[in-house]
C-alpha cells in the first residue's frame, strides 16, 4: 500500500508541478496581455486625441473656406479694379525694365571709364619712374648751386676779411 500511495504522491506532486507550471503561465499571459491593453489604450487614446484635433482643424477650415468664399463675393465687383492695377503693374514694370537697362548700360559706361582711369594711373606711374632720374638730378643741382652760394659767400667773407 505505500507503494500505491507513494506513486499517488509522486503523481499528485506531478499535477501540482503542472498545475503551477500552467498557473505560472497564466499569470504570465496575463501580466502580457494587460500590458498589451494599456499600450492598445494608449493608441486608442492618441487616436482619439488626433481624431478630436483633426476635427477641431476641419471645423477651423470650414469657417475659414466660408470666410474666403464671403472675401471673395465682396472683392469680385474690384475686379475691374485689379485688371486696371495689373495694367499700371505692366507699365511699371516696363518702365523699370528701360530703367534697369540705362542702368545697366551707365554701369558699362563706368567700367569703361574705370578702365580708362586705370590706362591712365598705369601711364602716370610710368611717368613717375621716368621723371625720378630728373628729379634727382634737379636736387642734385639744387645742392650744387647752394653749396656753390655757401662758398661764394665764404669767398666773399674772406675777401672782405683780407681787405
Amino acid at each position: 500500500m505505500s507503494v500505491i500511495f507513494t506513486e499517488e504522491l509522486d503523481r499528485m506532486r506531478v499535477d501540482l508541478n503542472e498545475a503551477e507550471r500552467k498557473m505560472h503561465k497564466a499569470e504570465f499571459d496575463k501580466l502580457q496581455a494587460e500590458k498589451r491593453y494599456r499600450v492598445e489604450a494608449d493608441r486608442a487614446q492618441t487616436l482619439e486625441r488626433t481624431v478630436q484635433e483633426g476635427t477641431a482643424q476641419t471645423d477651423a477650415l470650414r469657417r475659414q473656406a466660408m470666410k474666403l468664399r464671403q472675401d471673395v463675393d465682396r472683392l469680385s465687383p474690384l475686379e475691374g479694379e485689379i485688371s486696371k492695377a495689373r495694367s499700371e503693374a505692366g507699365e511699371y514694370k516696363a518702365e523699370m525694365e528701360r530703367l534697369t537697362d540705362q542702368l545697366y548700360k551707365r554701369k558699362q559706361d563706368l567700367d569703361s571709364v574705370r578702365d580708362e582711369l586705370s590706362r591712365a594711373m598705369a601711364e602716370l606711374v610710368t611717368l613717375r619712374s621716368e621723371l625720378d632720374p630728373t628729379r634727382k638730378l634737379i636736387s642734385s643741382l639744387k645742392t650744387y648751386l647752394k653749396a656753390e652760394g655757401e662758398i661764394q659767400t665764404e669767398l666773399e667773407r674772406l675777401h672782405w676779411e683780407e681787405v
